[in-house]
């Protein structure tokens, strides 16, 4: 918290509070946004091309590169911050209007990248710096009564606006909270979608921003749940989602947003145990996921975690099977179709059948799915009649890749028999291995999950460690099968 914060948020520095010490209270050699956008401005496309012309198509580079001298000259006689109203007082700017929407596109952007390597892109409120919702009295500070607008939908509006003590400290801990990151990210996006690409004024865009926040659906948030961000950014997540669906226009907004504040890709994963929810929570938060939120869907409850390279993975528990009103293709599918996700993958443990080749903890990923409950049964005649399904090609792949360089517990890729059946019988073991292609692995939850999957045209892949062989099964291999599945699929196929 720096002393320019001062005179816009008096509140945060009337108390001497321990939480405080964290902030830094002077600067630290960061960087001025103005001279950094100078050395930019003040010689482009004199000696190279500017770091952000890979965001520009051809006719956008044309533009600037044209403008380009005009640019130049104004930057290094005029003083002033650089923001698009700076940048409209050049004049004899060829194609003026279309070379100011282009530097519209581009400054978000640049402001974003220059604070986010010194503050994380967050400001002493935990509102982002984006130029494009800049207002006069904390530029490039957003517009605090755009944040407070959502905040009033989410019930956290109390975090600006108590002043006392208590209310200080929690908005401490909400800003210095793990999950806080997630938030802004979310609330980013939902912004940029709300906002128009043409701006009259930032009076206007900003009360424009708030009338647009304030008709959206409700996301009051309840309990315990407003102590984590990430409750709120799922609240904001799940809104903007449904907005983009129904509205051509964010719709629109969305496909043009730029890589700082798209979407990355949405993760389903399926248990069917309680060591697997145990081994899959800890490999998660070992690989810097953010702590489980509750969201309570129509038809299901999942979990939702988060990490700022990755994105979301939403985590479903399912009865111990594929059929039942909890079992896996029912869920399955109510799943798929509400968060509609991009790849699912089922975790756990699973029985080998092997044995010369695999030991106990090794991990199976399944290359095709063969459902083994569907068969004729006959002396004269037996014969298996259930599906095979191929999984997703590019999880496979992903799989193989990582295989070679696991040095973790060995990888087996192959066929893989599911079925409803628990399997501890090694007759009947016998006779799934003469199946064609003959399966290295079973289960009971893929065949139903790859039957949605291949349904909903979605990618399936199952990643289990074998726990025993189908027969006299005991229970003190599942805990570090089910760990060796979970790490592995966490590091290969969710990337």
């Amino acid at each position: 918290m720096y002393d320019w914060d001062r005179a816009a948020y008096p509140m945060y520095f009337e108390s001497d509070l321990p939480a405080f010490r964290v902030f830094p209270s002077v600067s630290h050699n960061d960087p001025s946004t103005t001279a950094t956008l100078r050395e930019v401005y003040g010689s482009l496309y004199k000696n190279r091309p500017p770091n952000f012309e890979n965001r520009l198509d051809i006719e956008e580079r044309t533009l600037l590169q044209k403008g380009a001298p005009a640019i130049s000259k104004f930057v290094n006689a005029e003083d002033g911050a650089l923001t698009a109203a700076y940048f409209k007082r050049i004049p004899d700017l060829p194609d003026a209007a279309r070379v100011q929407q282009v530097l519209s596109k581009i400054l978000p952007v640049q402001f974003t990248g220059i604070y986010q390597d010194v503050f994380e892109a967050l400001t002493a409120t935990g509102i982002p710096h984006l130029a494009s919702f800049e207002d006069s009295n904390s530029f490039p500070y957003i517009d605090v009564k755009i944040v407070l607008s959502i905040l009033i939908k989410l019930g956290l509006s109390n975090l600006i606006l108590d002043g006392s003590v208590e209310g200080t400290n929690a908005f401490i801990r909400y800003r210095l909270h793990n999950n806080f990151a997630e938030f802004v990210r979310a609330k980013d996006m939902l912004l940029y979608i709300l906002s128009k690409k043409e701006r009259r004024s930032t009076q206007i865009a900003s009360y424009e921003l708030q009338t647009a926040v304030r008709s959206l659906p409700e996301m009051a948030l309840v309990g315990d749940a407003v102590r984590d961000p990430l409750a709120a950014a799922s609240q904001i997540y799940r809104v903007t989602e449904r907005l983009c669906a129904t509205d051509r226009a964010a719709a629109t907004r969305k496909s043009e947003m730029p890589d700082a504040l798209g979407w990355k890709g949405r993760y389903l994963i399926f248990t069917a145990t309680d060591i697997e929810d145990t081994e899959l929570h800890s490999a998660m938060k070992a690989r810097g996921f953010s702590d489980p939120v509750v969201e309570h869907r129509d038809k299901f409850t999942c979990l939702t975690r988060f990490r700022a390279d990755i994105g979301r993975v939403f985590h479903v528990r399912t009865s111990a099977g594929s059929g039942g009103a909890s079992g896996a293709m029912i869920m399955g599918t109510n799943a798929i179709e509400d968060l509609k996700p991009q790849f699912v993958i089922s975790v756990g443990i699973c029985f080998g059948l092997s044995e010369p080749k695999q030991r106990l903890g090794d991990i199976v990923v399944s290359e095709m799915i063969q459902d083994y409950e569907r068969k004729r049964v006959s002396q004269l005649r037996p014969e298996d009649r259930g599906p095979k399904r191929e999984v997703g090609p590019t999880l496979l792949s992903r799989a193989r890749a990582q295989r070679a360089i696991w040095d973790g517990a060995p990888v087996h890729v192959g066929a893989v028999a599911s079925g409803e059946k628990l399997v501890d019988d090694h007759e009947f073991r016998e006779e799934l291995k003469k199946f064609q292609p003959t399966p290295i692995a079973g289960d009971m939850e893929a065949w139903g999950l790859s039957a949605v999957c291949h349904a909903a045209n979605v990618e399936f892949v199952m990643v289990k460690g074998i726990c025993d062989w189908g027969f006299n099964k005991k229970k003190f291999k599942q805990e570090v099968a089910a760990r060796n599945a979970c790490e592995f699929a966490l590091k290969a196929l969710v990337v």
